[in-house]
C-alpha cells in the first residue's frame, strides 16, 4: 500500500515555501495533491502558515508555456494577500544611491531583500537570510 498524505510539512520563516525546508531538501513525507485539481497544500511548522496552491491553468505560448495559478497563505499580512495570483514583483526598487534594499515578493507571497554588494557589484540576498 502506497500511503501519501494530502499536505506536505515544511519548515522555514518565509510566507510560503521559498526558501523553505522543502525548497532545500525536498519534502518531509510523502504527499499527494489533493483532489481532480490537484490543490497542494503545505503546513509550515515552525510558523504554523497555511500554503495552498490551486490548480494551474497552463496557456502555450509561441516560446514557452504560461502557467497561471492562485495562491492562499493563511498568515498574509493583508486581506488582499490571502488569496493572490502567483506571480513575482518587486514591492520596493532601490534608490539611485544602491544603498536601500529591494524587496522581490515570490510566486508564493514571501519577500526577499536584496542589498548591493559593492565588491561584486551585485544584489545579493544574504544567505539563510529569510529561512
Amino acid at each position: 500500500m502506497n500511503l501519501a498524505y494530502p499536505f506536505n510539512l515544511i519548515s522555514g520563516l518565509g510566507l510560503g515555501i521559498s526558501y523553505s525546508s522543502f525548497t532545500q531538501i525536498g519534502a518531509a513525507l510523502p504527499s499527494r495533491d489533493f483532489g481532480p485539481l490537484k490543490i497542494q497544500s503545505f503546513v509550515n511548522v515552525n510558523t504554523g502558515n497555511l500554503t495552498l496552491f490551486d490548480h494551474k491553468l497552463v496557456l502555450q505560448e509561441r516560446n514557452f508555456p504560461v502557467e497561471l495559478c492562485y495562491v492562499y497563505n493563511s498568515h498574509a499580512a493583508t486581506v488582499s494577500g490571502i488569496w493572490r495570483l502567483a506571480h513575482k514583483y518587486f514591492k520596493t526598487l532601490p534608490t539611485a544611491s544602491q544603498t536601500s534594499p529591494a524587496i522581490l515578493i515570490e510566486e508564493d507571497g514571501h519577500e526577499t531583500s536584496y542589498q548591493f554588494d559593492s565588491k561584486t557589484k551585485r544584489w545579493v540576498s544574504p544567505y539563510w537570510s529569510d529561512s
